[in-house]
């Protein structure tokens, strides 16, 4: 996917085109004839229209072209564009709402979801400030709505297989309630009662519910996409790994033992588990481009072995396929030693210490998103598991 990243952008132009077009052409609609035919507020609302869409569109196109967007949202651009659509017409909607009963945070955390924290922030940011220029509502609520919706989107994080929502939910809900309570309750100009609390709670439990929709919706769609495949695939009665544990029963043994590695230094740096593990299974057998076309493995899984296939003749980027490498390297240089000399067992300092001398000296990751603590992380772990090596023999 690499090489065509560039090329792809291209792909989603004319959508995006048409997407700032709808933006501008809605909102100087709704503006016109909000405002009473105001020919200069509604085309002062249109181009900050423009500027927002054109802005978010500038962010995701670098997210993309620098690989940052989460789970496999780089392969669906579309998905983003059309939830941002759904925002436009979330602003058209909220001149029909009271300011204190829009669900701001769902659309923030939406737009995060299906693209990153980065992207989603400034998409959400410039649909609020549209609603907020067509309806002539004050700054506090742009800051209410803001504060809330950037508090949600931190919360929920990133995407992760062990990924917690209760927690989020309810402080975000809490959150949001107290800065109603602070820009829209406290600041009305009537008494307060319980009557004033009614569309903020009326927003409060729209907001949760929206929330757990988008949420489940996202989870099955999105994050769990791939679930029972991994599962599948994962399973070491799988036939293929049947198949290599008759055939070549080294070679089986030694994708075991790699993958143990992988899956434990995959979950310390919150690392797609799933997919590193899946690699570390399949990725002594064969022609591994064939292997994952025809196993029809998941985009993620597949990146990394084909990352993984080339590593010694071009740069290494991802983090899982730096992960393999290394846990593929102490494993067979450990077993190589064992089996050199069966009545010695080897330094594993020693062995580890080299591989990673080895790995700086050729810059095999020079190019990679690892990080020099992560990389710490990872010889910590390896030098860890001193009593493992023992099952080697």
């Amino acid at each position: 996917m690499e090489e065509n990243r560039a090329s792809l952008t291209w792909k989603y132009l004319g959508f995006e085109i048409f997407v700032l077009l709808l933006s501008c052409a809605a909102v100087f609609g709704l503006s016109f004839w909000q405002n009473g035919a105001n020919m200069v507020v509604a085309v002062r609302d249109a181009c900050m229209a423009l500027i927002g869409t054109a802005v978010t569109g500038f962010v995701l196109r670098r997210e993309f072209l620098t690989d940052q967007l989460d789970c496999d949202n780089a392969e669906h651009l579309f998905r983003f564009w059309t939830s941002y659509i759904a925002g436009i017409l979330f602003v058209l909607c909220s001149v029909f709402l009271p300011v204190g009963g829009w669900p701001y945070p769902v659309v923030f955390v939406m737009l995060a979801l299906f693209s990153d924290r980065i992207v989603g922030i400034v998409a959400a940011s410039s649909l609020l400030m549209l609603s907020t220029l067509v309806t002539g509502s004050a700054g506090s609520i742009f800051l209410l709505y803001f504060v809330s919706g950037v508090f949600a989107v931190i919360l929920f994080g990133k995407p992760e297989q062990e990924w917690k929502i209760a927690a989020p939910l309810l402080l975000s809900l809490l959150c949001l309630l107290l800065l109603e309570t602070a820009n829209v309750i406290l600041t009305a100009n009537e008494k307060i009662g319980m009557e004033s609390f009614v569309i903020p709670l009326v927003n409060l439990i729209v907001t949760g519910l929206l929330m757990m929709t988008l949420l489940k919706i996202y989870s099955g769609r999105v994050l769990y996409r791939y679930h029972m495949k991994y599962q599948e695939l994962n399973d070491t009665e799988n036939p293929v790994l049947v198949q290599m544990r008759k055939t070549s029963r080294g070679e089986y043994f030694r994708c075991i033992h790699t993958t143990y590695f992988c899956e434990r230094i995959a979950g310390k740096l919150n690392m797609d588990v799933e997919a590193l593990k899946c690699a570390g299974y399949y990725h002594r057998i064969g022609d591994l481009n064939e292997v994952c076309e025809t196993l029809d493995f998941p985009p993620r899984a597949k990146e990394i072995l084909q990352e993984y296939a080339t590593y010694k003749t071009k740069p290494v980027k991802r983090r899982e396929t730096a992960v393999l490498i290394l846990s593929d390297m102490v494993i067979s240089t450990m077993l190589y030693l064992i089996a050199k000399t069966p009545d010695k067992q080897p330094d594993c300092d020693q062995v580890i210490g080299a591989v990673f001398e080895q790995i700086q000296k050729n810059g095999t990751f020079d190019h990679s998103d690892l990080t020099l603590n992560e990389l710490r992380i990872i010889q910590k772990t390896f030098r860890e598991e001193k009593l493992y090596y023992d099952f080697l023999r």
